[in-house]
């Protein structure tokens, strides 16, 4: 079950909707990371996410923010730096710990397709990991089909 709330800005009179995803709906284990969505925001010109990262190595992971892209459509769009609490350069996610992102990306229009949030950037120490993914559903329907 999907928890949604509609959120009306004032000024541009545009709406967002956020979604509270239940735990492990849209999540994915990629080699000692665990990638978990638990929160999206769809916007009129892009999207916010929440994002865990679980890291069950021994060893701290840093992940670059510029390896940080959301696919949508043909295009990979980079992290939209303009929005509060964009995270730093380099994010470490402690060993044996996990790490909370709150991350935005403007695509020019609402995420009416399923997009995948990608972590390309990630070292362990002086190695390079593979890459991670997970899957962001598509705006609900019911609030495309209003406007």
């Amino acid at each position: 079950m999907l928890l949604a709330s509609v959120s009306l800005g004032c000024a541009a009179q545009s709406q967002a909707l956020e979604v509270e995803f239940p735990a492990g709906t849209h999540a994915s284990v990629e080699g000692i990371l665990a990638l978990e969505l638990t929160w999206a925001e769809y916007r009129e010109q892009g999207v916010a996410l929440r994002l865990t990262v679980r890291n069950d190595s021994t060893t701290d992971v840093t992940i670059a923010r510029e390896g940080i892209l959301l696919a949508y459509g043909s295009l990979e769009f980079p992290l939209d730096l303009r929005d509060l609490g964009a995270p730093p350069e380099a994010i470490l996610v402690p060993a044996k710990g996990a790490a909370k992102l709150k991350l935005a990306f403007a695509t020019g229009s609402r995420v009416e397709q399923t997009a995948t949030l990608r972590l390309r950037a990630m070292r362990q120490g002086q190695r390079w990991l593979a890459a991670g993914k997970v899957e962001l559903p598509p705006a609900p329907l019911s609030t495309l089909q209003e406007e």
